[in-house]
């Protein structure tokens, strides 16, 4: 457990701050977002503009320390990513997307720039001893929890080489079984992302703010769609089977397009006998299980990148 004491505690220029890659309310594009990208989600889908109205009529309050730690030369931003662009942007509407400048260059003229230009930071000694504040802020506190897809995505991002499932359970005090759902959930979320269907559904899955994850993990937690999928889930919550692959996505295809398109939700899919009923009527999408081949996915990395993706 990291000494808060000991974190160094003191104002940054805004403008030398930087807004985090990793944050999990930014969806699963397959490259690293710029800065004006990470924005540009905060302000579109996690009320970074509203923030920004907020700082602009009452001020920035001198309590709301944004935590950051140094990477790469760099101070990003790890828990205060919303604040962090609302500021930003009232100090330079040209930084928020197109169709918001003009917003934010209304803003700009009400608040009190002198005051805003620089900001308190706590500074972690890494990104990892600031876990704890993190999980809190966003799972039990007042912070804007994440939704289910993002919560499963950072738990998963704490395994790594240096710290396994129970590592990550005991220092942090998360059950084991939630963390290897975690990795399960993320998993399944990752794949969806990556599947060959229409970019109107696929823009669908890979916003977290509006896929259905909850009828997801229904699904995966019964016991008949890994069935039906031809996979399982081993000890560490991943993903791995002896089908064909494009059997299994075309499966899986069918599943999370019909939860991106409203078609089925968790109270659809209630019960067991709702579940099997729904699983019968996939027609030529049902999953040849007899066609072999092999699928595995691989545990985040150190340093908390995207895992390696099978051709699951």
């Amino acid at each position: 457990m990291s000494n808060f004491k000991n974190w160094k505690d003191k104002p940054e220029q805004v403008i030398s701050l930087q807004l985090d890659a990793k944050n999990p309310r930014i969806p699963e594009i397959g490259k690293t977002p710029s800065q004006r990208e990470i924005a540009a989600e905060l302000i579109r889908h996690d009320d970074a503009y509203d923030l920004a109205r907020s700082i602009a009529e009452q001020g920035f309050f001198p309590t709301e320390t944004l935590i950051a730690t140094k990477e790469s030369g760099s101070i990003v931003v790890i828990e205060g990513n919303r604040r962090l662009t609302a500021l930003k942007c009232l100090l330079s509407p040209a930084f928020a997307p197109e169709d918001y400048e003009k917003r934010f260059s209304l803003l700009q003229s009400r608040a009190d720039l002198s005051a805003i230009r620089s900001v308190r930071v706590s500074l972690a000694p890494s990104r990892e001893l600031a876990v704890p504040i993190i999980i809190a802020r966003h799972t039990t506190s007042g912070i804007q929890r994440w939704e289910t897809a993002q919560q499963a995505k950072f738990i998963a991002s704490l395994v790594s080489r240096d710290m396994t499932i129970d590592d990550v359970a005991k220092h942090y005090g998360i059950a084991r079984s939630d963390v290897v759902n975690a990795i399960k959930l993320h998993t399944l979320y990752q794949v969806a992302c990556t599947l060959d269907i229409p970019d109107d559904i696929l823009n669908q899955i890979r916003n977290p703010r509006r896929f259905n994850m909850s009828t997801l993990e229904r699904l995966a937690n019964s016991s008949k769609v890994p069935e039906f999928l031809g996979i399982t889930f081993d000890d560490s919550g991943l993903l791995q089977g002896k089908i064909a692959v494009e059997e299994f996505r075309k499966g899986y295809s069918r599943i999370v397009s019909d939860i991106a398109t409203g078609k089925v939700s968790s109270r659809d899919l209630n019960t067991t006998q709702n579940i099997e009923k729904y699983l019968k009527a996939f027609g030529s999408d049902k999953p040849d299980l007899k066609g072999k081949g092999e699928l595995r996915h691989r545990l985040p990395t150190a340093e908390g990148t995207t895992p390696t993706k099978t051709p699951a």
